[in-house]
């Protein structure tokens, strides 16, 4: 880039303006960016592993022998199979309601002067997140 240009662009409203972020030099702004980055795209990667411990829980049977005091109280309340056949899916749900959260605290991270900057990024992410986890 030519260091006699001037990257302008219009102000955003105060109520939108991370004030804390403002005056950030542009070195710390691009780190921030790359650090934030590289731990979005390590949070796709490394997503299976609480994904895959809470789907191996939707198998009652595998966690009465992982568990022996599950089979007694399954034997005691037959209720409880049930019970732990629906907690898988809505752990699940709440971890996928989770990665907006995620990001959106990720994408704080990088340094925007407005919220709408933030809210692009961690949309941005979340698209990324969702494109890797359903096609990879």
């Amino acid at each position: 880039p030519d260091p006699y240009s001037l990257l302008a662009w219009p102000a955003p409203s105060p109520e939108q303006v991370t004030w804390a972020n403002v005056g950030i030099p542009n070195r710390r702004l691009r780190i921030f960016a790359f650090l934030a980055n590289i731990f979005a795209i390590a949070l796709c990667i490394f997503w299976t592993i609480p994904v895959g411990f809470v789907a191996s829980m939707s198998k009652v049977e595998s966690l009465k022998t992982q568990l022996s005091f599950l089979e007694t109280w399954s034997e005691n309340a037959p209720w409880v199979d049930d019970l732990l056949a629906q907690v898988s899916p809505l752990l699940l749900s709440t971890l996928v309601a989770m990665v907006p959260s995620i990001m959106m605290a990720i994408a704080s991270c990088e340094g925007f002067v407005s919220l709408s900057e933030t809210e692009a990024s961690a949309l941005s992410k979340t698209s990324l997140f969702l494109v890797v986890q359903v096609c990879c």
